[in-house]
């Protein structure tokens, strides 16, 4: 296709241009290059063609466009920049600032629609480019001041008709709000830090990057709401990429995906700094939530509010330490994947962790809950298809105090030294604390019931294992028990019941918790054996009974002390390995 000749004009004066045209009918437009060291005006400015419009670069200490509304067009790309690179810029003003290149509300107005992109400012701008008044812009923007020393200040709200939206500076970038009606919004701080208030997008996707705040006062990236939520298609992802710490504002929130069930964008969080979202609620309507990747990890991550994936995945990863949940809230993800990992200690807040059939992984040095009157977590994969639930402590422990467990599947506790639990459930997997593969808990205590429903329940620890509620039980309903410890084994008071499944004993003492408690043994339902060892010293069960489906087998270097003894058919066998020094039965055999 023909193209026409640009126009070019260079005057170390005033310029004042009536009627510039580089239209093309057939073809492309032509580019169109104006610069003064002075005044810049102009009337009509046009380079458009009939496929590609020309780009239209106006270089000037003052730009006024004084054609009135979209007086200046082209497809093509429009600069609009200072001659002095330290030069600061106005937009929105409501009349020309001395010393500063101003482009007033009505240049604003001058540009018409359809610019392949609107760039203000040099890629050396080092002066200040602030916004003010609130501005709406329609075509693809790019505001820069990348030269050293540059910086963005816009206190009033910017909006977009549904494209780009870029913002980027040498230094610090401090915004207001910004609204975009699905176009993305990009600010990118090459040697500061950026502060945004609220940056709605709508769908859209939303990137703010930074260094970090030179004089050290000030967050790396600080904000205070971000969504790219779509009501009608897929959400924007939201990535947040900084070498220093990123805070959300107490009260503010993050949030993402799609209302309509799209595949969305993910939040991506990257920092070796630290995450603090504190009072805070996230929630992602199906798109998946990363805080570090394994390799980018924060040193510190603090997250208190809401967190709601509805159905997509949560990892947070820290080389630090991790806090994460507020009391009175339920931390959910609706079938997603749920994964804490951290170098440091991981501290639970929320009142509930539900993934309604996701995995839950929490990996720290050590498992904690707040402490407060009453220290309670309910953590809760079930649903759907179940999901299994590990936590690992490396070098310390697991100390959840009252707190349940409910698993769709199966339940994994190891820790370096004690585990202390509550309310074990399986739904249909195993009950193992101390596995293979790990060291042994020192002590492991376990403050209510264990249910497997048909799965294995087995605990092992270097110490001592202690059903610490006084209405405690334990019942697999056909899968084994096992609880090896190389101190005592102290059994609840309500029973441990197997349906069938063998139930095997081993510690240095066996005993109930309570001096004067009694418990139940019952294997009966099946072929299970019931097989007691003390180690070191005895077997002190009071008057509690041992009912077997298969044989009875205790052993101890103390005494045994038991009630009834009961199998159906199987034999009975006292002191196979070892000759205790006195039996007690306190009832029939």
């Amino acid at each position: 296709m023909p193209s026409v000749n640009g126009a070019t004009i260079v005057n170390l004066g005033d310029v004042f241009v009536s009627a510039l045209s580089t239209i093309n009918p057939e073809g492309d437009g032509g580019a169109v290059n104006l610069l003064s060291n002075s005044n810049l005006s102009a009337e009509t400015i046009d380079a458009s063609g009939l496929v590609n419009g020309g780009n239209i670069t106006v270089t000037a200490d003052e730009i006024d466009l004084i054609g009135g509304s979209t007086s200046v067009i082209s497809q093509g790309e429009l600069l609009l920049q200072p001659l002095n690179p330290a030069q600061p810029i106005a937009i929105a003003a409501s009349s020309n600032q001395l010393g500063t290149l101003t482009l007033k509300t009505s240049d604003l107005a001058a540009l018409g629609d359809g610019f392949s992109q609107i760039v203000i400012g040099r890629d050396d701008s080092s002066g200040q480019i602030e916004l003010l008044e609130t501005v709406t812009f329609v075509d693809p923007t790019s505001i820069q001041a990348t030269g050293t020393g540059g910086s963005i200040f816009t206190p009033f709200t910017i909006s977009t008709s549904g494209n780009l939206l870029n913002l980027q500076a040498d230094g610090r970038i401090s915004v207001s709000d910004i609204t975009s009606n699905g176009g993305g919004v990009e600010i990118i701080s090459n040697s500061g830090d950026v502060a945004a208030n609220n940056i709605t997008s709508n769908g859209g996707d939303i990137s703010l990057t930074a260094a970090s705040d030179p004089t050290g006062i000030n967050p790396a990236i600080a904000f205070t709401s971000l969504d790219s939520n779509s009501e009608s298609g897929a959400g924007g992802a939201i990535t947040l990429t900084a070498q220093g710490d990123i805070v959300g504002a107490a009260g503010g929130m993050i949030a993402l995906g799609s209302a309509v069930g799209v595949d969305s964008g993910p939040l991506s969080v990257f920092t070796p700094g630290s995450v603090e979202f504190n009072s805070f609620s996230i929630s992602s309507n199906g798109a998946d939530l990363q805080i570090g990747d394994g390799t980018i990890n924060p040193t510190a991550v603090a997250i208190a509010g809401n967190v709601s994936t509805g159905g997509g995945d949560l990892r947070v990863n820290s080389t630090g330490s991790l806090e994460f949940g507020a009391a009175g809230n339920t931390s959910q993800t609706l079938g997603g994947i749920f994964e804490l990992t951290a170098g440091g200690s991981i501290l639970l807040f929320s009142d509930g962790i539900e993934t309604n059939g996701g995995d839950i992984s929490i990996t720290g040095s050590g498992i904690g809950i707040f402490t407060d009157a009453d220290p309670f977590v309910a953590i809760n994969s079930t649903g759907g298809v179940g999901g299994n639930i590990t936590i690992t402590a490396t070098t310390s422990g697991i100390n959840l105090g009252a707190s349940s467990i409910d698993s769709g599947n199966l339940i994994r506790l190891n820790a370096a030294t004690n585990a202390n639990v509550g309310t074990l459930t399986a739904a249909g997997g195993d009950v193992e604390i101390g596995t293979e593969g790990f060291s042994f808990p020192q002590t492991v205590e376990i403050g209510g019931t264990v249910f497997t429903n048909g799965g294995n329940f087995r605990a092992s620890s270097s110490g001592d294992i202690v059903f610490s509620d006084f209405l405690g039980s334990a019942n697999t309903s056909g899968g084994i028990v096992t609880l090896t410890a190389g101190g005592a084994v102290l059994l609840p008071d309500n029973g441990i019941f197997s349906s069938g499944g063998n139930i095997t004993i081993n510690g240095s003492t066996v005993a109930t918790v309570f001096t004067d408690g009694l418990t139940t043994l019952n294997s009966v339902g099946g072929v299970g054996d019931i097989t007691i060892a003390a180690t070191t010293n005895g077997i002190d069960l009071n008057g509690s009974a041992i009912n077997s489906g298969g044989s009875i087998d205790l052993d101890a270097a103390g005494n045994i002390n038991t009630g009834s003894l009961t199998t159906d058919g199987g034999n009975i066998t006292i002191g196979s390995e070892n000759l205790p020094q006195t039996v007690a039965i306190a009832g029939n055999v």
